[in-house]
C-alpha cells in the first residue's frame, strides 16, 4: 500500500481505484486525485485520506446526482442540500 501511495501517476488497470483510495487513506494524505479518459476527467479531493469533494468536467455529473441514483439520497434531500450549498 505504501508503494501505491507514493505513485504520482499511473493507470487504473495497474492499480484499481479502491486500492488507490485505501493506500492514501492509510497514509492520511491530503491531495487531489485526477482520473482521465480521453476528454473526460474526474477530480477527487482527499483531506487526511478522506474523500471530501469530487468534480467532473461533465456538468450533469455531480456527487449528489450519483447519490440519488444509488438510492443514498432522496430527490428532496438532494434539492435541499443543493439549496444550502448555493446559499453559501
Amino acid at each position: 500500500m505504501q508503494e501505491i501511495a507514493q505513485l504520482r501517476e499511473g493507470s487504473l488497470v495497474e492499480v484499481p481505484f479502491a486500492p488507490l483510495l485505501l493506500a492514501h487513506a492509510q497514509q492520511r494524505h491530503t491531495l487531489v486525485l485526477e482520473v482521465r479518459r480521453r476528454q473526460v476527467w474526474k477530480r477527487i479531493l482527499l483531506e487526511d485520506g478522506v474523500p471530501v469533494d469530487c468534480g467532473s468536467n461533465l456538468a450533469h455529473e455531480t456527487l449528489g446526482r450519483y447519490m440519488v441514483l444509488e438510492g443514498k439520497l432522496s430527490e428532496e434531500e438532494f434539492t435541499a442540500s443543493l439549496s444550502k450549498s448555493a446559499a453559501r
